[in-house]
């Protein structure tokens, strides 16, 4: 039996790609891939000089600000809210940009046509 036999249908091979990227963008895998990614390349170049370390650590704690003042300001902006309009107007707000991302993908996917139903090995 080929283990790599699903990967040759489309909407599988989809839904592999969408979970192998899905945890891509969450910060400690973004920071992580970006510092180790780059510290490899400059190790490979040779030895790393000081002001490329110093440039790398203060691009790595830009990002590490930008992520933090994520955080503090959804927190600071969730708790009003919450207690403004209540617990179903939080989730909406919160749902909002996952959903502008779900309706602006969603005309790209096409339905695929149904494949007849053709038996297959019987399983003992």
């Amino acid at each position: 039996m080929n283990p790599f036999a699903p990967l040759s249908d489309r909407d599988f091979r989809r839904y592999f790609a969408g979970e192998v990227l899905s945890p891509a963008g969450s910060r400690p895998t973004l920071c992580d891939s970006c510092w180790w990614g780059t510290m490899a390349a400059l190790a490979y170049a040779g030895s790393p000089s000081l002001p490329a370390l110093y440039v790398l650590t203060f691009v790595i704690g830009l990002v590490e600000i930008v992520w933090q003042a994520d955080s503090l300001t959804g927190a600071a902006l969730g708790g009003p809210i919450l207690v403004r309009f209540g617990l179903g107007t939080a989730f909406a707000i919160d749902a909002g940009p996952g959903l502008a991302l779900l309706a602006a993908v969603a005309p790209a996917v096409r339905r695929a046509p149904l494949r007849d139903a053709r038996p297959g090995p019987a399983i003992p």
